[in-house]
């Protein structure tokens, strides 16, 4: 497994659309936040993008945090939860909580 984190929420968004048309209801906040980002109609202090790979570079799991809010997670399971927490832990000493499903 692999954590990847995104400068480009359009890279996010393109990476990420067959896990959350997967999983629709439970991604559609951070699907509607990326977008906006993407389209310039929301702006935020900061921005960061997650995705967890398996071996086989599927998506396992997404996240996304904007500065100054909390991170949101989508669906995934305790092993890929672990895998982002350690690398989350590595570029965002700030996060204020977390969320999701």
């Amino acid at each position: 497994m692999s954590v990847h984190s995104y400068s480009s929420v359009d890279d996010f968004l393109n990476d990420t659309l067959d896990f959350r048309a997967k999983h629709v209801y439970q991604t559609q906040i951070i699907s509607s936040v990326a977008q906006s980002v993407a389209d310039g109609s929301r702006r935020y202090d900061k921005y960061f993008w997650w995705c967890v790979l398996n071996e086989d570079r599927t998506v396992a799991g997404i996240a996304m945090r904007t500065a100054p809010h909390g991170m949101l997670l989508s669906p995934m399971s305790k092993p890929t939860a672990h895998e982002l927490a350690a690398e989350v832990a590595k570029l965002d000493d700030e996060l204020p909580g977390i969320g999701g499903p």
